[in-house]
């Protein structure tokens, strides 16, 4: 038998290595899986309901992979994302510009609307929308008394109420589109990039930090002019000193 290998050894030497591009392939398929849902949520809206369930399995597969499968993944600082940021920035823009031509070109809500704001009611909307062919003394069976989708009127062309519902269509998504950014701008206004707790911990850092290099100049400067003696006490923070210093400047 071989030498006895220590845990971290024998993890070293079974496990295989993180890969190179650390988690550029776990960020690329979760941007795929937001734009696909996004983009398309008006014609399956189960759709974020599918990936929030996919993404809470999917999270303890990730952990299973990095404590039993792979070596510890090096430590690399960053603020922020990186570009990824801009890309989801991209994508659910161009998500409400799709969803809003979606839903106005490809449904019958926005027409459907318009015909009973101008008849009262959609009493005649059918006909109105399948009139017959303008086929005159055909001999085909199949183009006696046939309808065709759109709002023609007898001699094929074109009636006033195509332009409103066209017109109805084009104010409909400019009107979506401006609300959902407006909202999406506020949502981004209100909610805070570093959550409280986090922007608290940081300044708490940054004052004890400074407190600690307030303490070791004045400890510099009594060793050059000779009172370096039992400092020691200077270094050392008081607990409700901190607490109160930092409260104060908060």
């Amino acid at each position: 038998s071989g030498p006895l290998l220590l845990p971290w050894e024998s993890d070293y030497l079974t496990l295989t290595e993180y890969p190179d591009l650390g988690a550029f392939n776990d960020y690329l398929e979760l941007i795929m899986q937001f734009g696909f849902t996004t983009l398309f949520v008006t014609a399956f809206p189960l759709a974020p309901l599918f990936a929030l369930l996919n993404n809470i399995m999917e999270i303890r597969v990730d952990a299973i992979k990095l404590v039993t499968s792979t070596r510890r993944p090096p430590a690399l600082r960053a603020s922020t994302i990186g570009i990824w940021e801009s890309v989801l920035q991209a994508v659910s823009i161009l998500s409400v510009i799709t969803n809003g031509l979606v839903i106005s070109l490809t449904s019958d809500f926005v027409q459907r609307l318009t015909y009973s704001e101008r008849a009262g009611s959609l009493h005649g909307y059918i006909d109105a929308l399948f009139p017959l062919s303008p086929v005159k003394n055909s001999t085909l069976p199949s183009e006696q008394n046939c309808h065709y989708r759109g709002f023609y009127d007898a001699n094929g062309e074109r009636t006033t109420l195509f332009y409103e519902v066209f017109m109805a269509k084009l104010a409909f998504f400019i009107a979506f589109e401006h609300v959902v950014f407006f909202t999406k701008v506020v949502a981004m206004a209100m909610i805070p990039d570093v959550p409280k707790e986090i922007e608290l911990r940081m300044k708490r850092e940054q004052y004890l930090a400074r407190r600690a290099l307030e303490g070791f100049d004045d400890k510099a400067a009594d060793e050059d002019t000779g009172h370096g003696a039992d400092e020691d006490s200077e270094f050392e923070i008081d607990a409700a000193e901190v607490a109160e210093g930092f409260a104060a400047e908060v």
